[in-house]
């Protein structure tokens, strides 16, 4: 995202910015974090050494 942000800035330096542009980074940002959602929130938690799932309670 950095890499695409500094291209759009470079590359649109004459364009203005107006309210649609930051409502489409805005929505870019959003669909990052649901895309990896999912991923961060299904770690599991490691109690006194054994490793248990969220969604079945059960050790790894």
């Amino acid at each position: 995202m950095v890499v695409f942000t500094v291209f759009a800035l470079v590359f649109f330096k004459s364009e203005t910015l107006k309210w649609n542009h930051v409502a489409a980074f805005i929505c870019l940002v959003m669909a990052v974090y649901f895309v990896f959602y999912k991923r961060l929130n299904s770690a599991g938690k490691i109690i006194n050494g054994v490793a248990y799932t969220k969604t079945t309670g059960r050790h790894m």
